[in-house]
């Protein structure tokens, strides 16, 4: 749940900078509309989710202590197969 909630610390942080940058940067507005879409939000967060996921299993097989260099690159590529 911590994990949850540092997501969305860092999400509230965000918007709140593009929402200061909004009268002085044009882009800023139409973006900042795309980004409190709840719809975006749920897609973004479930995408996410996947690539935390993949990178807890990437650390924790780095962990184990008989791992070698050729195990380490075959699991770099699987992760990024993953996350693509």
């Amino acid at each position: 749940m911590n994990l949850v909630k540092r997501v969305l610390f860092e999400y509230h942080t965000f918007l709140m900078k593009m929402a200061l940058d909004a009268p002085t940067i044009p882009s800023t507005k139409s973006n900042l509309s795309l980004f409190i879409d709840v719809e975006i939000l749920l897609l973004g967060l479930n995408a996410m989710m996947v690539l935390l996921r993949v990178v807890h299993f990437f650390i924790k097989f780095t962990q184990l202590k008989d791992v070698f260099v050729c195990d380490f690159i075959k699991t770099v590529k699987i992760c990024e197969g993953d996350v693509y």
